[in-house]
């Protein structure tokens, strides 16, 4: 019987290696600019963005790998 639970080993370590690139670019800006409250740098790291009616962008499905190039990131294999 088909799970879908299951994980898909290649694709969960994709995903993995993803958010732990996110979470270092996050970091990265955390140090160079200690100033900025948490919610400032998902804005101005563009992980958080609006529409041109100012709206938020709703992201919530998108995957990881999509969001660290999106950002500007890089997530090689």
């Amino acid at each position: 019987m088909f799970n879908i639970f299951k994980p898909d080993n290649k694709y969960d370590a994709k995903r993995q290696k993803a958010n732990k690139d996110i979470v270092k670019l996050i970091n990265q800006y955390i140090d160079k600019y200690p100033e900025q409250r948490f919610i400032q740098i998902l804005w101005n790291l563009g992980i958080i963005q609006q529409n041109k009616d100012g709206e938020i962008l709703d992201r919530y499905c998108e995957e990881p790998w999509i969001t660290l190039m999106r950002i500007g990131g890089n997530n090689e294999e």
